[in-house]
């Protein structure tokens, strides 16, 4: 369980990332999100997302045909969100069910990584697998702010991290959203 907030750095290859996470508790029906953690701009788009898909929850948790085209299209976020298989014990065997069109990973090769392990730079492979891992073991929708620096390309964005549950009761996939910072990308 992810207790306040949790910050990082990892570095590797000349590159770097910085990121804060804060939980969001299990629902927004249920606990206030602490404004002190919210950036007006970048997360209302994630903010919308979460409601609308905390709407539709009938089980423990969200169930990945629950997260539809236009709830991400509504929040404008279609084109900025992956779904992730974590079912795996190692970061670096989860999957990539869905990778967000828009998005590209600096220094691949390939446009869509299939696991999170194909990741080439290594720092930004490390925290992304560390950060699944974690949302996957908190059980609670994460909002990151993330702040990388690789290969030449900086960027700054705040990103959620959602857990969903084929059988809505064990977490096997993660929706991940992501919201630049205005200028940012």
């Amino acid at each position: 369980m992810v207790a306040d907030a949790v910050a990082g750095r990892f570095e590797g290859d000349g590159e770097r990332t910085d990121s804060v996470t804060v939980p969001l508790r299990s629902a927004l029906r249920s606990s206030a999100i602490d404004p002190m953690h919210v950036v007006v701009g970048p997360d209302n788009r994630l903010l919308q997302l979460l409601s609308a898909l905390e709407a539709r929850r009938q089980t423990q948790f969200l169930k990945p045909d629950q997260v539809t085209a236009d709830a991400l299209v509504d929040a404008e976020l279609f084109g900025l969100c992956h779904i992730i298989d974590v079912a795996a014990d190692n970061p670096d065997s989860y999957r990539f069910v869905k990778f967000a069109a828009a998005t590209r990973v600096a220094g691949s090769q390939v446009r869509r990584p299939r696991f999170v392990g194909d990741i080439p730079v290594s720092g930004f492979r490390n925290f992304v697998g560390r950060s699944y891992a974690m949302a996957k073991a908190a059980a609670v929708p994460l909002l990151t702010d993330v702040s990388t620096d690789h290969l030449g390309c900086r960027t700054k964005y705040r990103r959620l991290l959602l857990p969903l549950a084929d059988d809505g009761r064990k977490i096997d996939k993660l929706l991940v959203a992501i919201s630049h910072y205005p200028g940012s990308v």
